[in-house]
């Protein structure tokens, strides 16, 4: 499921999500090949010599991590079908960002009670909140 800004349309919104998935999609593929490869050459190179091969570990975890991450996206673009839903919330969390800092902080708390998210606050300041 989407949620989105009850002040964008839905065709919008699903063309955001579409260059967003297609984007991490790229970027995850991109970081996917060069550490396959160096999981390669630290696999080839470092096996023959009798202890752990923490280099090889590290690029498997990289590598590991971005084709779930690749094939994730790609799931999303061609095999889920998504619903959307509009959110006033998600446009009243947009406009908190122009507030000053106090207000803000209360207009988010609010938002945070009424959805029951209860770490949304800090979650909203660390990622939407532009830096001073």
């Amino acid at each position: 499921m989407l949620w989105f800004p009850d002040d964008l349309q839905e065709d919008q919104a699903a063309g955001e999500q579409t260059r967003i998935l297609k984007q991490d999609a790229r970027r995850h593929l991109a970081w996917l090949l060069p550490n396959a490869l160096l999981l390669l050459v630290f696999a080839v190179f470092l096996t023959p010599i009798p202890a752990p091969n923490l280099l090889g570990y590290y690029f498997t975890f990289r590598g590991a991590g971005h084709a779930f991450s690749w094939l994730g996206a790609r799931h999303g673009l061609r095999r889920v079908a998504w619903t959307r839903r509009p959110s006033d919330a998600l446009t009243e969390l947009r406009q908190a960002i122009g507030f000053d800092t106090e207000r803000r902080r209360r207009h988010v708390a609010d938002i945070a009670s009424r959805l029951r998210l209860q770490h949304l606050a800090a979650f909203f300041e660390r990622i939407a909140v532009p830096a001073p």
